[in-house]
């Protein structure tokens, strides 16, 4: 089950992964801290983002239904706003797609640290004051 919605522009896509795909993620989670650091090939700026050997078939076999589905509500989308505009809509084949997938050096994991929310909450709220 999915959904999406647009607040501000861009189309976000919202899915539960729960099942055999979150298990997929979760296997080996904790070995992979020590693997290479995936610092050099992304854009943002996590302290440990680590490149993580899932199998890329595997992978891409979990991860190719939330690319039909964003592809396909997007194109949902575009055919709405030409249907508002009087222009022809395009007709789409979930069918038919063919995705090509480029992982570079493959997928990786983000692996972030618990902070303590109430001392921000507490430092915020004497900002306010």
């Amino acid at each position: 089950m999915h959904s999406v919605c647009t607040p501000f522009g861009p189309l976000i896509y919202k899915a539960d992964i729960r099942g055999k795909f979150h298990d997929f993620l979760l296997e080996g989670v904790d070995d992979h801290r020590t693997s290479l650091s995936a610092k050099e090939y992304l854009v943002g700026n996590i302290d440990e983002q680590r490149l993580s050997p899932y199998d890329p078939d595997k992978f891409v076999g979990f991860l190719n239904e939330h690319i039909l589905n964003y592809l396909h509500e997007k194109h949902s989308r575009h055919n709405s706003i030409k249907n508002c505009c009087l222009i022809e809509e395009v007709p789409f084949n979930i069918n038919e797609a063919k995705v090509t997938y480029n992982l570079g050096e493959g997928p990786w994991i983000n692996y972030q640290k618990m902070v303590n929310l109430i001392q921000y909450i507490i430092i915020l709220e004497d900002l306010v004051l």
